[in-house]
């Protein structure tokens, strides 16, 4: 079983916010495929379905972006799971907007739900890392990533998500796409069997939005 976990905020004061573009993603995630009904486990809300015959798991922790690193190990614990079997969705403030990397391994960058995972389980795992860009300051962050996408930058953050969970034909630059993780190409849309191994920790592609007329 292969767990893709959206990082975010719980309640509706954040649905919209630029922190919960992993949330965000796994919500269509779950609609585009058919997924089950969302039900309250682990110190999440799960959901259980098939993409491509993979049987996944979603998952949307519940414990606040800080403490994701919490629920993960939880779930982690109870289904005998390692960080193979792991893909993080989240908000990054190093891309542009509309700009999507997938990396694994490394630093979290500041990301306090990385920061968690990292502490509760390992360094190890997938990433899927959706731009949102960074404000002018350093000071101005926190309150950045907790506002809202202006309409411009909302279009282009749905245009992205729309290709991640539409399974396209993107534009991919990268000189490792056979290498990268099976369940990855499964969610931009290319065949592979290949698997995640230690020795790909640092795999890297980029996808780029429609732009809006």
């Amino acid at each position: 079983m292969q767990v893709i976990v959206g990082l975010g905020n719980p309640g509706k004061k954040y649905d919209r916010n630029r922190h919960n573009v992993g949330f965000k993603a796994i919500d269509l995630i779950a609609k585009k495929n058919n997924f089950g009904p969302w039900r309250r486990k682990f110190q999440s809300k799960i959901s259980e379905g098939l993409i491509k015959s993979n049987k996944i798991l979603l998952v949307k922790p519940e414990t606040y972006m800080n403490n994701s690193g919490f629920a993960i190990k939880e779930l982690f614990l109870f289904f005998k799971l390692n960080s193979d079997d792991l893909v993080v969705i989240h908000d990054d403030l190093d891309l542009k907007v509309g700009k999507i990397k997938a990396k694994v391994g490394g630093g979290h960058a500041g990301h306090n739900g990385l920061r968690s995972i990292d502490q509760q389980i390992s360094t190890e795992y997938l990433r899927l890392r959706i731009g949102i860009d960074r404000p002018v300051y350093k000071s101005q962050v926190a309150n950045y990533v907790l506002s809202n996408f202006s309409e411009k930058d909302n279009y282009t953050i749905n245009n992205i998500i729309n290709l991640i969970t539409s399974f396209p034909t993107a534009s991919i630059m990268s000189a490792n796409v056979t290498k990268l993780p099976a369940l990855l190409l499964i969610l931009i849309g290319l065949p592979s069997s290949n698997r995640f191994t230690k020795a790909q920790t640092f795999v890297s592609i980029e996808l780029f939005p429609l732009d809006k007329d």
